[in-house]
């Protein structure tokens, strides 16, 4: 799993990719924590080069949001391919986060708000 962090316009965006298992999962909830406790409000995970997501990937999510939210933040999903999708869909996800086609329309979507 390969993690890399931009801010565009104030917005966070986090692109993932390869697999979001148990190998990466520490560092990745690190980087994502540094980057809420340093500001970060509103964040667009974009997922369009990510292959799969384990339990534990799911769980770093779910963390982010219970960070996120008391801070008035929000956390969405970008460019999820259709296994990915589902994934999300299966664990209740898409009630929590919004999901977007691409990061720009996740980021446009986030700067309208």
């Amino acid at each position: 799993m390969d993690i890399s962090h931009r801010q565009e316009n104030g917005i966070d965006v986090f692109s993932v990719s390869g697999r979001v298992d148990l190998s990466g999962v520490a560092e990745f909830q690190k980087s994502l924590a540094l980057a809420i406790d340093s500001g970060a409000r509103q964040v667009v995970m974009d997922l369009s080069d990510t292959a799969y997501i384990s339990s534990s990937g799911l769980g770093v999510f779910a963390l982010a949001l219970k960070q996120l939210q008391p801070l008035g933040g929000e956390m969405v999903f970008a460019g999820a391919n259709s296994h990915v999708q589902h994934i999300l869909r299966i664990v209740g996800f898409e009630k929590l986060f919004r999901s977007f086609p691409s990061a720009g329309e996740a980021i446009a979507a986030l700067r309208s708000r």
